[in-house]
């Protein structure tokens, strides 16, 4: 015989005196298949992570049992075909305390704040064009002239001076 955590969730539309017959339908199930009901607790109405079956919350019910492995696996299709059932879990061994887990709170709201709506004549108001940044007081370029060449400076255009050490070239001849 092994040990058994079986957790369930059960359907919000069964009240308290309803989780008690299913409590006492599952310790049937369980003795009738040779095992035994260590403990049961009831954690209450909680809500859910996410839906199920279009129940936001669901009452959770923790059991510890002890029963041979066929049991369990008969155990579970029953769970699984039992329509108040939402889901459930069996595990082998024993994984810790039935305490139930603190409630949890958060600090954010559950939904976001929505915005303020627009008045109708807001919603009409035309929208004024946008207009350029206003430039910095510059000077504005005065109008193109004429572009006029540029003289270089005539040194630039003289042969450079010979070398003292050298004679100068004798002038050119004009063959006319």
């Amino acid at each position: 015989m092994n040990e058994y955590e079986l957790i369930y969730i059960i359907t919000p539309r069964r009240g308290p005196a309803e989780v008690e017959q299913l409590g006492t339908w599952l310790d049937g199930q369980v003795t009738g298949g040779g095992g035994e009901v260590l403990s049961t607790r009831t954690w209450g109405r909680r809500r859910m992570a996410y839906p199920i079956a279009h129940n936001l919350d669901g009452t959770y019910v923790i059991a510890r049992l002890r029963m041979a492995p066929a049991a369990a696996v008969v155990l579970d299709r029953a769970l699984h075909i039992q329509e108040d059932v939402l889901r459930h879990m069996l595990i082998r061994g024993i994984m810790g305390s039935d305490e139930a887990p603190p409630e949890f709170t958060s600090e954010r709201p559950r939904f976001a704040p929505r915005p303020m709506p627009m008045d109708r004549a807001e919603m009409r108001a035309p929208v004024a064009p946008m207009e350029a940044p206003a430039a910095e007081a510059a000077p504005e370029p005065a109008a193109p002239t004429a572009v006029e060449p540029v003289a270089e400076p005539a040194a630039a255009e003289a042969p450079e001076p010979a070398p003292a050490d050298e004679a100068p070239a004798p002038p050119a001849a004009d063959a006319d």
